[in-house]
Formats: structure tokens, C-alpha cells, sequence
């Protein structure tokens, strides 16, 4: 439990210094957050020296990529649903065969994480629609 509660602290650390510094209003910074977040089993996978580990990482990590690029691209909205889907995807991980092992805190921490992130980015994409349509009115 204290790994999922360490992930939803960073993950309002990360949203507070993001409007704090101004990243957020980089229309690039929750896609790039989300293929980061996506590549860190990549990582994980070089450990297990298994080239089947490697690649399946990989191919999940360039899906969640081509997400983050078309969220980019046609709406926020997306990767912040692609986010929430990275932390449950995190919470099934250790149940795919040829996934890689990752720390044991993993998958909680990552869950706060992602999960936290993705609903912040939801909220701000349904605020500034709401914002937009009370200024055409």
C-alpha cells in the first residue's frame, strides 16, 4: 500500500511543479510523460538478458508511443486515458508470459502514478472545453 500512496504523492509532486514551471502548458509534456513512463519496462527487460523479454517490452512500449503521438496530435484527452490504461496494465504485467520482471513495489507505485496522472490530464482537457464553450456562448 505505501508504494501505491509514494506513487499518487509524485505523480501531484510532478503536476504541482509542472504548472509551477509552466510545463504544462507544452501541449507535448503528458505524451512525453506517458512514453518515458511506457519505456521503463524496456529497461527492466535488458536485465533478463532475453531477447523474446526485450522485444515484447518493446512492442508494447512503441504502442503506447504511437498512442501518446495521437493523443498529441488530435486530443489530450487520449493520453491521459492511455495513462490510466498504463497503471491497470501495470497491475497485470507479472501475469504475461514473456513479460519482465520488474521490483516488486513496481506495479502499485506505477499504478499511483500513472493513474493520478491520467485523471489530472482529463480534468484539464474536460476544463478547458468547459472554459471554451462558456466563452462562445
Amino acid at each position: 500500500m505505501k508504494e501505491l500512496i509514494t506513487g499518487i504523492v509524485l505523480a501531484t509532486t510532478i503536476v504541482w511543479a509542472a504548472r509551477l514551471a509552466g510545463f504544462e502548458k507544452d501541449r507535448s509534456f503528458y505524451p512525453v510523460l506517458l512514453i518515458v513512463i511506457a519505456f521503463y519496462y524496456v529497461l527492466f527487460s535488458f536485465q533478463s538478458y532475453q531477447i523474446d523479454q526485450v522485444l515484447f517490452e518493446a512492442l508494447i512500449a512503441f504502442s503506447f508511443a504511437a498512442v501518446a503521438l495521437w493523443g498529441y496530435h488530435k486530443s489530450l484527452f487520449i493520453v491521459g486515458v492511455a495513462l490510466i490504461l498504463h497503471g491497470t496494465y501495470d497491475l497485470f504485467h507479472g501475469f504475461i508470459p514473456l513479460s519482465t520482471t520488474a521490483p516488486d513495489w513496481w506495479p502499485l507505485f506505477c499504478l499511483g502514478v500513472d493513474v493520478v496522472l491520467g485523471i489530472w490530464l482529463i480534468y484539464r482537457v474536460y476544463r478547458k472545453q468547459e472554459h471554451q464553450n462558456q466563452m462562445h456562448q
